[in-house]
């Protein structure tokens, strides 16, 4: 049976996944000695952020021992459930990320007096946090604001209606007459 990916995407994908134990510990490593004026500040990038950079890389890595790229076999029931289990933690901790971030913005900065719990975070109608950030993030964030509504809908997928899945097989359209 033939992959749904080509060689050289299969080789791209391993190459860029060679690249996450680096990058990784690269980031973890500036947010957790950074010299945080507020101790709030401090806790969500080292107990929530970088904490949650290390289970992104673990989920990556046991999705790829799962469920390596190129796989063409079906896998068996139970990996991929342990593989549906690892995306879903992965999908939450994304999520999560995103929302660590805001919060050592929001106390870094002293904002908490002047922004509401609820109002905390970097999506389009978090304006207060929004417009406290220099323009060229402004800019950035707004570039990313299709990804963020589609990590939201993800996330509320996963917490409250239909949790993640990985289909147990599939046919590639190009192969439906052969079967």
């Amino acid at each position: 049976m033939k992959s749904y990916l080509n060689r050289k995407q299969v080789a791209e994908i391993r190459e860029k996944f060679s690249t996450i134990d680096g990058m990784t510990d690269r980031l973890v490593l500036r947010y957790v000695a950074y010299p945080f004026k507020n101790e709030q500040a401090r806790e969500y990038a080292r107990h929530g952020f970088a904490r949650r950079l290390s289970t992104l890389r673990r989920c990556t890595q046991n999705v790829f021992r799962i469920v390596p790229p190129g796989t063409t076999k079906v896998p068996v029931k139970t990996k991929l459930n342990d593989a549906r289990i690892n995306l879903q933690a992965f999908v939450a901790n994304v999520y999560g990320s995103i929302d660590n971030l805001a919060w050592v913005w929001v106390h870094e900065r002293g904002l908490t007096d002047r922004i509401s719990r609820g109002r905390v975070g970097f999506r389009t109608h978090h304006t207060e946090v929004r417009s406290s950030l220099s323009q060229e993030f402004q800019s950035y964030l707004q570039g990313l604001d299709g990804w963020l509504a589609y990590i939201i809908e993800y996330r509320d997928s996963l917490g409250h209606r239909i949790p993640l899945y990985i289909p147990p097989g599939g046919v590639r359209p190009n192969d439906i007459g052969q079967y």
